[in-house]
């Protein structure tokens, strides 16, 4: 959807509500509805149930300390909204502005996946939700402060005096004296495959609660954005996720062009859906690994073993190593793909092919994989209600994809299919994944035989750097170089969010630029937050092996869920 027609759709319903809510205090900021607090539940609710916005993407905190005279606004922090409406594709951003001591009602009610937003804002910021959950989410027990805001002394840590344990239901014993006991796996087991920690309290062999702990690597993404410039900062999201880096990196390149207003020439569009479309491979593969490896089924494990070192093999001949994406640039890539390794390519994707088609065949005729992945189904509406996206959504029956919903660079320019579930268990989505690697070699094969001819970096000495033979033997480009380093790449003032279609789901960057060098406000949505939360509220009640398979089933990388 093009931004003028966002914004007339913005107003259209900024105008609506005002009527449906009775002559309500709303503004409208760019593509932004801004809500008062007092206001916000019954505006939201409205919006789900009258306007079709039936999934929450997100909910942002920000600190307006510095903001609150561009925006002519004077309370303190800004809380905000993000919707999808999932037949028309259009996207809300909703705002409301609260001051210190403030409350704002709590939307868990409304939408069962705003339990963690809401705890990871009044964890960051101070802001209180009333009827929300006071327990520490992505910081450690004994952590002081509030890292997000503006005046945080980074360099000033106290261990709290009261160190806050995790609130555990009482263990009580049933009347048939079978007593519960609790199983802690992680922060580092095979199970969790990270830095991540389940608990769980069972009973005989079904489980009777579960609490997910995420947060152990506490490397302060968010944080240290806003102390770097744009161009800084992109090392720091090649390390986001050890699942698909290429496409954090893309889409931070991404966000980044979009404020700056560019586009990116055409091979380098290309070249990155190549690498995107990789990596979704390889990281459905991998997931497809980790579940055959918590079922025990060792045939499929060296099957898998076998695709993915294929992948891994041609994706290094061109990056170098099999984690890393190190070519992207803002404005392009660093370097061109040698038709060398196009040709290698085209001819590794025929080996895949059909290997693919024998990986299927061997997994779907194993009784063994068919009788143990029948387990943690989610109909529709539930997977939408906690915010699903991705392969886990399309494994409920819900036929979103981005790329052709939303599509971005050239995906409305080739054909393949988005596979749906029926059940939404663990069996659909290991087929919804499965099939999509299938999807992704035929997108790879079409790019690569209609590859656009050119450059792959934008020519314009504002936003990208001078090739360095020519900083050595020309003075202009010696001094083209010297101004892009000191002065650094400068956005116009503005918020945006961006999002891709990433192997695990929505994968989005809020960003704020107040017009320097480094962004006032960097938000990651990760897809794998709210499919942890989930987890926990819908373990309960299976047996403790099931449970195990439908975490693999989910496809989380722990990394990507801190801030």
């Amino acid at each position: 959807m093009s931004a003028k027609k966002h914004e007339s759709v913005c107003f259209d319903l900024y105008n609506k509500l005002n009527v449906d809510l009775g002559g309500i205090t709303l503004g409208l900021e760019s593509e932004f509805l801004v809500i008062i607090p007092d206001q916000i539940v019954s505006a939201i609710k409205m919006i789900k149930d009258d306007y079709g916005y039936i999934q929450l993407i997100d909910i942002c905190g920000v600190d307006c300390m510095y903001l609150g005279k561009k925006s002519g606004n004077e309370k303190r922090f800004c809380v905000v909204y993000n919707f999808l409406n999932l037949e028309s594709h259009h996207r809300l951003m909703i705002k409301t502005y609260v001051d210190e001591g403030e409350n704002i009602s709590s939307i868990t009610g409304i939408f069962k996946s705003a339990d963690w937003y809401e705890r990871e804002v009044w964890e960051m910021f101070g802001v209180e939700f009333d009827g929300g959950r006071k327990k520490r989410l992505l910081t450690h027990h004994e952590f002081d402060g509030l890292p997000l805001r503006k005046d945080f002394d980074i360099q000033n840590q106290v261990p709290l005096e009261n160190v806050q344990q995790i609130d555990f239901p009482e263990r009580v014993v049933p009347k048939n004296d079978n007593p519960r006991y609790w199983i802690n796996l992680g922060p580092v087991h095979p199970v969790t495959n990270s830095s991540g920690r389940i608990m769980i309290e069972q009973m005989g062999e079904h489980v009777e609660y579960a609490e997910m702990e995420v947060g152990y690597r506490h490397r302060g993404f968010e944080k240290l954005c806003e102390q770097k410039e744009f161009l800084q900062i992109l090392p720091f999201v090649d390390r986001l996720t050890a699942s698909f880096p290429a496409v954090c990196n893309m889409l931070w390149c991404k966000t980044v062009e979009e404020l700056l207003g560019i586009t990116i020439p055409d091979r380098a569009q290309a070249v990155r859906m190549i690498f995107a479309e990789i990596s979704r491979i390889f990281d459905h593969m991998t997931t497809i690994y980790e579940m055959a490896k918590t079922v025990g089924y060792e045939a499929g494990m060296n099957e898998v073993q076998g695709f993915l070192k294929r992948v891994n093999e041609v994706f290094s001949l061109f990056v170098g190593n099999s984690v890393l994406f190190t070519s992207y640039r803002i404005g392009g890539l660093s370097r061109d793909i040698p038709a060398e390794w196009i040709q290698q390519m085209l001819d590794v994707l025929g080996i895949l092919t059909k290997q693919l088609a024998h990986t299927r065949k061997m997994f779907t005729g194993s009784r063994l994989w068919m009788e143990r992945t029948q387990t943690f189904h989610l109909e529709a509406s539930e997977a939408i209600d906690k915010g699903f996206s991705g392969p886990n959504l399309r494994a409920s029956g819900i036929n979103y994809d981005i790329r052709k919903n939303r599509p971005y660079y050239y995906y409305s320019d080739v054909d393949f299919e988005v596979p749906l579930g029926i059940n939404g268990g663990a069996y659909d989505r290991y087929l919804v994944r499965i099939e999509e690697v299938r999807q992704s070699l035929k997108i790879i094969s079409q790019l690569l035989d209609n590859l656009p001819t050119g450059t792959v970096m934008l020519d314009d000495s504002r936003f990208t750097m001078p090739d360095k033979e020519e900083v050595f033997t020309d003075s202009k480009e010696l001094e083209n170089h010297c101004r892009f380093f000191s002065d650094g790449i400068v956005p116009q003032e503005k918020e945006i969010y961006s999002f891709v279609e990433s192997s695990a789901g929505e994968l989005g960057f809020y960003i704020i630029s107040d017009g320097g060098k480094r962004p006032y406000r960097v938000k990651l949505r990760s897809p794998g937050f709210p499919a942890c939360q989930a987890w926990s509220q819908i373990a309960k009640g299976h047996k403790l092996e099931d449970v195990a398979i439908g975490f693999a089933s989910f496809g989380v990388d722990f990394c990507e869920l801190d801030r």
